[in-house]
């Protein structure tokens, strides 16, 4: 309210004249009169006097008037600096991932938002989807991107992009990349992902869903990352199920063999996810929009075309 009453003290001691200050803030004249009253009685103290049809700031109003001119000015200067953050996204913007989409699939996208928002400072944390999800809980990542749907109701996730796991080998134990069917990979050692991990989970549920338990397999080793699963499957220690976009180089150069199996379907979708609130933040809610708005397939192909 104080905001109110200096505007209008400053706008008397420039213009000298209530009428003409009630006409510019389209207030009444007593309701001009009343807020100089209000001030006055703030500081206590005479602000102005009239001189005549004049009105003039008194000493006390002199101090003061220079004071609110500041203050004014300074006002004005937040409420252009608020719009321009409004029309210029800035600010931090942390993003956490699961494996597949934080190594594989983002450094290929942030980098063009980034040539769009220069001045978005952008933190990306890989870990298992569960912990994404603990994370974006506790409000230690602003967005998620994750391997399964989200079962939490604090959390809003939509789709945005396919992935289908698949089974690799060393062509050191195999030499076929044919369609084969879950007998046949029965009794290869299996090199798996630690709990927590996306992929693992929904490669157990879909084998559970074609009859078999993940306990029936030979499994023989787990890691922590995808990366070192594909090294043991490389150095010939067993099979994996692991995400076609993480042995895009790998089946291109022939260090690993993919197989489909006919028997079980091993699609799914990725997440994005993020806290449920009324309001997202401006850089949260562009990062977003520009997820939706792209076509992650053709980026990626278009920059390996370029690499």
């Amino acid at each position: 309210m104080i905001v109110t009453y200096l505007q209008t003290f400053v706008k008397v001691v420039q213009r000298g004249n209530l009428s003409e200050v009630a006409n510019e803030l389209h207030f009444t004249q007593p309701t001009v009169s009343k807020q100089l009253q209000a001030l006055e009685n703030i500081y206590n103290t005479k602000l102005i006097e009239r001189s005549g049809k004049k009105i003039r700031p008194t000493e006390q109003g002199k101090v003061l008037y220079e004071y609110a001119v500041d203050i004014m000015e300074t006002l004005k200067e937040a409420e252009n600096a608020v719009k321009k953050t409004k029309r210029e996204i800035m600010g931090d913007l942390y993003l956490a991932s699961s494996t597949i989409p934080g190594q594989y699939i983002l450094p290929h996208i942030i980098g063009i938002y980034k040539e769009k928002y220069p001045k978005v400072n952008i933190s990306l944390e890989v870990s298992s989807s569960a912990q994404v999800q603990k994370m974006l809980l506790n409000g230690e990542t602003d967005i998620g991107f994750i391997g399964a749907k989200p079962q939490n109701k604090q959390l809003e996730y939509r789709s945005f992009m396919e992935d289908e796991l698949i089974f690799i080998i060393s062509p050191k134990n195999i030499k076929t990349n044919e369609i084969l069917s879950l007998n046949n990979i029965r009794d290869i050692p299996i090199i798996s992902r630690k709990q927590g991990s996306a992929t693992r989970k929904i490669v157990e549920e879909r084998l559970a869903q074609a009859g078999i338990e993940s306990s029936r397999l030979a499994n023989v080793m787990e890691f922590g990352n995808n990366e070192s699963v594909k090294t043991a499957v490389e150095a010939g220690m067993g099979g994996a199920f692991v995400s076609k976009w993480s042995v895009q180089k790998e089946l291109r150069l022939g260090t690993l063999i993919g197989i489909k199996l006919k028997d079980v379907s091993l699609n799914r979708k990725l997440f994005v996810a993020y806290p449920c609130r009324k309001y997202i933040p401006a850089v949260s809610k562009s990062f977003l929009e520009y997820i939706n708005s792209i076509d992650v397939y053709k980026i990626i192909d278009q920059q390996k075309g370029h690499s």
